[in-house]
């Protein structure tokens, strides 16, 4: 299985992306590129607000799968994702109804064109079209296989929930999300 390049590499080797800079609506003093860059344009020393000589691009943090940087606002720290920054600046304030959606299935790859505000199902529908949508046995914190969720609906009988979750090391609100199919629904 081949390396994938990294997304600073293809975002260089692309000839036709300019980084266009916006203002962050909510923090001002703070940008966002159309290449899912964030920098800071001024600080704070103590009371006083200083405009840099030079912007500071911030360091993104990675975050249970997607980029996120920290972002002051009146003394306060506050973090935020780097698409969802990129989305507000350069397709608007997100719709009701409507999340992010990584169109390329790539949740490093934060370029506005790479963005979009969809609704909940068309954005799973769209994961599962490129493979990255985090179904139950591969999702990074699954406790159970198929085979165990097959075993814990044709093994139950009244009263043996509480013996069945210990068997199978989940809690007793776990195994009835499973039993009656709020979990793991597409295992039949």
């Amino acid at each position: 299985m081949s390396a994938r390049p990294s997304h600073a590499a293809r975002i260089e080797s692309s000839p036709r992306l300019r980084e266009e800079w916006r203002p962050i609506g909510d923090f001002p003093g703070y940008e966002v590129s159309s290449i899912g860059r964030v920098r800071s344009l001024s600080f704070r020393n103590g009371h006083a607000h200083f405009d840099r000589p030079s912007p500071l691009i911030l360091k993104a943090n990675f975050w249970w799968r997607y980029l996120q940087v920290c972002l002051c606002r009146d003394g306060k720290v506050f973090t935020r994702s780097v698409h969802t920054l990129v989305l507000v600046a350069f397709h608007g304030p997100r719709p009701k109804g409507r999340e992010a959606s990584h169109l390329n299935g790539d949740e490093f790859d934060n370029r506005y064109d790479n963005l979009a505000w969809m609704t909940h199902r068309a954005n799973v529908a769209l994961k599962a079209l490129h493979g990255t949508r985090q179904d139950c046995e591969r999702g990074s914190r699954t406790v159970l296989t198929r085979e165990a969720v097959v075993a814990i609906r044709s093994e139950y009988v009244p009263g043996a929930g509480p013996r069945l979750a210990r068997k199978f090391g989940i809690s007793k609100s776990q195994f009835f999300n499973v039993l009656h199919r709020r979990q793991w629904a597409a295992v039949l």
